[in-house]
C-alpha cells in the first residue's frame, strides 16, 4: 500500500437500503448536485484525509478488536449540516447510540495512531448528495427535498470497513482495506 492514502471507516448498508436512499436521492440529481452513487452509500464514523502504512495496520488491529453485534437501525428523513450553504444531503439515521459508542470505542485508537478526528459532534448519517453551488436556485432545490421527500427504511448494518477513497475527475473510486461483518441482532 502507498503512503499517505485518503481512507475511511465505515459503516456498509443492506443493498436493498441503498437502492431505496439512491431512488429517493437521484431526484436530486442534475449539473448543480451530484447525487453519491448507489454503490458508494455508507454511514462514515471516521474519515483520514491522510494514512501511512503503520496507521493503516493501527486502525485494521482496532477493527478487528471490535466485537459488536448487529444493531437496528433506521433512516428517517433527510437534512443538510448547513442551511445557509448546504453542500452536503444526508439521510438521516436513528440507531439508538449504537454508532455513537462504536465512536467513543474506537477513538482512543484513531488518536493513539496519531490521526486526527473531526473536532464536531458525532452524527449518525448517510450523504446522498453534495454541491459546491449555493446560488438561490441549488439552495431551494435542497431546502424542498429536504422538506419533501419521505423515507423510512429499517436496516441493520452489514460491516464495518476501511476503505481508501481515490479521488478522480469522474468521482471517488472506493478500494477495500479491511472487512468485519457484525454479529446476529439480538432481540
Amino acid at each position: 500500500m502507498e503512503e499517505n492514502i485518503r481512507a475511511f471507516v465505515s459503516i456498509e448498508l443492506p443493498d436493498r437500503v441503498k437502492s431505496e436512499l439512491f431512488r429517493v436521492a437521484n431526484s436530486l440529481n442534475s449539473p448543480e448536485i451530484r447525487v453519491v452513487a448507489r454503490e458508494h452509500l455508507h454511514m462514515t464514523l471516521f474519515f483520514f484525509a491522510r494514512m501511512n502504512d503503520d496507521q493503516v495496520k493501527e486502525i485494521i488491529r482496532a477493527l478487528e478488536s471490535i466485537e459488536q453485534e448487529s444493531f437496528e437501525a433506521i433512516v428517517t428523513g433527510f437534512e443538510v449540516f448547513n442551511s445557509k450553504h448546504p453542500g452536503v444531503v444526508f439521510a438521516k439515521v436513528d440507531d439508538k447510540g449504537a454508532l455513537s459508542k462504536m465512536f467513543e470505542a474506537m477513538e482512543p485508537s484513531v488518536l493513539d495512531a496519531g490521526l486526527d478526528i473531526e473536532e464536531r459532534e458525532f452524527t449518525p448519517h448517510i450523504t446522498v448528495a453534495r454541491t459546491r453551488r449555493f446560488d438561490k436556485h441549488t439552495i431551494e432545490r435542497i431546502e424542498g427535498f429536504v422538506n419533501e421527500a419521505k423515507i423510512s427504511c429499517a436496516f441493520a448494518p452489514v460491516s464495518i470497513t476501511l476503505k481508501q477513497s481515490i479521488l478522480t475527475s469522474t468521482g471517488p473510486i472506493y478500494k477495500e482495506i479491511y472487512s468485519k461483518p457484525f454479529g446476529a441482532v439480538q432481540g
